[in-house]
């Protein structure tokens, strides 16, 4: 995905750009910058409507392309820099697979004979194979995207790691265990509101030869921030998947 726009000095007579810009081909995204004198630059292709520019907090690498030691016209060599054109393009790095390996020394004492080592590297679930950045991407395809768990062990395949689907599956579920301290917390600061609002929306779920409806529940509680101030308020979520019917029990007897 590229864009171009093409921009001269705007105290040119005739607006007519010096040599050739770009190849005409493409649909990159140029801009000019001039190198005397501060002149303003204006575009001759405005960009066009609904064409967003790219995000600004993405990275920029700069590839500069050397200009010609002699002028394409006539010949000589007396050139001078009159701006250049930029043109960006929007690229993406392919996702990368790692092993990190992490090497413990085993030390012993001369004097009384016994072994040091530093103590095991923390992972989040015990004794797990997976490191943070991989559980938080497989629990997001699951939770995120709502994609059954083939669907990403089948891509993992193809990228040339072979997970099993029970190896993937025993991990979100480890991983739910070990956040469950953290919802316990959210459904009490939930629940503890003095006004609940909630929502059931129907979502359809891959499952063998058929397709299941399952209900998607969110919750949100309306709190008083300060009781000098009841009308500011602030409200917190707590998004409930349920597999066949209605809304989890723990919630319609708290409603």
């Amino acid at each position: 995905m590229a864009r171009r726009r093409s921009v001269v000095p705007a105290d040119r007579p005739d607006g007519v750009p010096t040599g050739r810009v770009g190849d005409g081909g493409d649909r990159g995204r140029t801009r000019s910058r001039n190198g005397g004198g501060g002149r303003r630059c204006r575009r001759l292709y405005p960009q066009p409507a609904g064409e967003k520019p790219f995000p600004e907090h993405l990275p920029r690498e700069r590839v500069v392309v050397p200009g010609p030691v002699r002028c394409q016209c006539c010949g000589g060599d007396r050139l001078r820099k009159l701006g250049e054109d930029i043109t960006e393009t929007l690229e993406v790095i392919p996702r990368q697979w790692k092993v990190i390996q992490t090497v413990r020394e085993k030390l012993t004492c001369r004097d009384c004979e016994k072994i040091s080592q530093a103590p095991a590297p923390f992972h989040a679930i015990p004794r797990g194979w997976a490191g943070p950045h991989l559980l938080a991407m497989i629990l997001f395809d699951k939770f995120g995207q709502h994609l059954p768990l083939n669907r990403p062990v089948e891509r993992f395949e193809r990228e040339g790691v072979a997970l099993s689907l029970s190896t993937v599956a025993d991990s979100i579920g480890a991983c739910c265990a070990v956040l469950d301290p953290l919802l316990k917390r959210i459904e009490a600061h939930t629940f503890a509101a003095g006004r609940l609002h909630g929502d059931d929306t129907t979502v359809p779920v891959p499952a063998a030869g058929k397709t299941d409806i399952a209900r998607s529940g969110s919750m949100s509680a309306t709190i008083d921030r300060l009781a000098a101030q009841p009308h500011r308020r602030r409200c917190s979520t707590i998004p409930v998947i349920a597999r066949g019917g209605g809304a989890p029990a723990g919630a319609s007897r708290r409603l």
